[in-house]
């Protein structure tokens, strides 16, 4: 037969074959790349938080990309690493002034504080019939910090690899982002005729949410640290910290950090402050940053975040929290969106008529 005359397959099945095989080259290249993939996630966020800075830079470097792309790469560098260095240095600093004071504490300064447990409402007698043997034979202090220090041997070393591959995805993150401010706009514009022909007109709405949601995502986060360092500045300032100031924005930087958050400033000031013999001080600055400063940010953010995108705060709530343990801190980011874009998947399909001529 003539290669003329050779039957087209349906168009049908032509348009299914290519999906499928488009569909199989995406699963592959999201395959190779999933390494990569909070780094770019994370590179695109900063680039769209920034992009009116960088159409600046472009600007003051004569429309040069690359010489503004270099510029705002290490500005960002810097605002983000500057601040993570300090706060680690910090608090060694701290751990390490901690664990010297316990090692050189004399009998009568540990055994004076523990005396005075009995007068503490509630748990008074048990706390000091637990920590009587340390009041007797201070020794058994240093004994016991040897012990937790080998035990966490193996969790601290754990630490040092994440810290490791943390720095590492910095790294990578920082490389992406210089190219994403060097041919974003291109790879924009590709990107989206690519996806309008595909979702068609919906599509700047679903961006459209996304950008929204992202930024009240930052706003809402950058809006509780400094919520949270104000609370505790006043905590520290109450209870009689020495440089409260200097306290509070460390708590500030501190909320950043997933998890532990100020748990990591103000937990360490009360517990010093309870080893100094100031029990009320450091009881009540652990309360006021469990009741107060902790709950802000769960409390806070959601709200912020809610109130900017007309979003339900339960939704909201659902998407911080939810996102933050299927991607990590990345899904600080990710999980509002997601749901936010799937609000509005949803509201589009509620007003699209229906074309089955029911009523």
């Amino acid at each position: 037969m003539p290669s003329d005359q050779i039957p087209l397959l349906p168009p049908t099945l032509r348009r299914a074959l290519l999906g499928t095989l488009v569909a199989l080259l995406a699963a592959l290249a999201l395959l190779v790349l999933r390494p990569f993939v909070a780094p770019i996630l994370w590179a695109a966020i900063l680039a769209y938080l920034t992009w009116p800075a960088h159409r600046l830079a472009l600007r003051l470097c004569a429309g040069r990309r690359a010489l503004a792309a270099a510029m705002m790469t290490l500005l960002v560098a810097v605002t983000l690493i500057l601040p993570a260095l300090l706060l680690g240095q910090l608090l060694l600093s701290e751990l390490a002034a901690a664990y010297a004071d316990l090692l050189r504490l004399p009998q009568e300064r540990i055994a004076d504080p523990i005396a005075r447990l009995e007068s503490l409402p509630w748990i008074g007698a048990w706390l000091h019939q637990s920590l009587a043997p340390y009041a007797a034979d201070p020794a058994l202090v240093t004994a016991r910090l040897g012990e937790w220090a080998q035990a966490w041997r193996n969790e601290l070393l754990s630490l040092m690899t994440h810290v490791s591959l943390a720095v590492a995805r910095l790294f990578i993150t920082l490389v992406t982002l210089f190219f994403v401010y060097r041919d974003g706009e291109r790879f924009v514009a590709d990107a989206s005729h690519t996806a309008q022909r595909a979702l068609g007109d919906g599509l700047e709405r679903y961006a459209r949410a996304v950008g929204t949601m992202v930024r009240a995502v930052v706003y809402g986060v950058l809006a509780t640290a400094l919520a949270q360092g104000a609370i505790a500045l006043v905590g520290y300032l109450v209870f009689g910290v020495e440089a409260p100031l200097a306290f509070g924005v460390l708590t500030t930087l501190a909320s950043l950090v997933p998890l532990f958050g100020t748990l990591l400033v103000w937990g360490p000031l009360g517990i010093t402050l309870v080893l100094s013999g100031h029990w009320w001080s450091g009881v009540g600055l652990l309360a006021w940053g469990a009741l107060l400063v902790n709950p802000t940010d769960n409390v806070l953010r959601p709200l912020l975040i809610s109130n900017a995108t007309q979003l339900p705060f339960l939704l909201i709530v659902f998407g911080v929290f939810g996102g933050l343990s299927a991607f990590g801190l990345i899904g600080v980011f990710l999980g509002p969106a997601i749901l936010s874009v799937c609000a509005v998947a949803l509201r589009e399909w509620q007003q699209t008529p229906d074309d089955s001529g029911v009523a």
